[in-house]
């Protein structure tokens, strides 16, 4: 699959995602934080669901009725190791070849 990940995502799991096959954009963490709706735009210009940890996405895509077309992935993981946020992904990943493109999927405890 391919993803954009977002600023918040552990460098390890963005590795673990590419070494099983993914194709993984990063955000990389500058002065300048890119608005979350800029970054909404940029993953459905790029074709790319994006990771997160950040809640706003789902304020953007239910409140405001923002189009992710090709998917959010909101991780909500207490105390998690940087490798976690991929070891999940990709555990959901084994059950369907494509369980995001055209969700908002909350992956939880």
């Amino acid at each position: 699959m391919e993803f954009l990940a977002d600023e918040n995502i552990p460098l390890l799991s963005i590795r673990r995602l590419t070494d099983a096959g993914h194709d993984v954009v990063r955000i990389i963490r500058s002065p300048r934080k890119i608005p979350d709706v800029e970054l909404l735009d940029r993953a459905t210009e790029l074709r790319r669901t994006i990771i997160t940890f950040d809640s706003d996405f789902g304020r953007l895509v239910f409140a405001e009725g923002r189009i992710a077309p090709y998917g959010v992935v909101y991780l909500r993981l207490e105390n998690h190791s940087r490798l976690e946020p991929a070891d999940r992904m990709l555990e959901l990943l084994l059950l369907d070849n494509d369980p995001f493109t055209g969700y908002f999927t909350t992956v939880d405890d």
